[in-house]
């Protein structure tokens, strides 16, 4: 299976917040305030990857990768 460049681009922000999630329970834990924020926009970008990669948006190619 091959992958577009929208869906390598929607993964990558998938494990970027899986990272952002674990530095921000770290945050949490260690009672920081602005670890609600952290959490927040983790979970956005969580459900952005999540919605892009069951997208068709994400299926079709890009100019650069239909020339090729």
């Amino acid at each position: 299976m091959t992958f577009t460049k929208r869906q390598k681009l929607m993964l990558r922000l998938l494990f970027l917040s899986f990272s952002g999630g674990i530095i921000g329970g770290y945050f949490k834990i260690m009672d920081n305030p602005n670890s609600d924020w952290m959490l927040g926009i983790t979970i956005l970008f969580q459900l952005i990857a999540v919605f892009g990669l069951a997208s068709n948006w994400s299926r079709n190619l890009t100019i650069s990768e239909s020339k090729s």
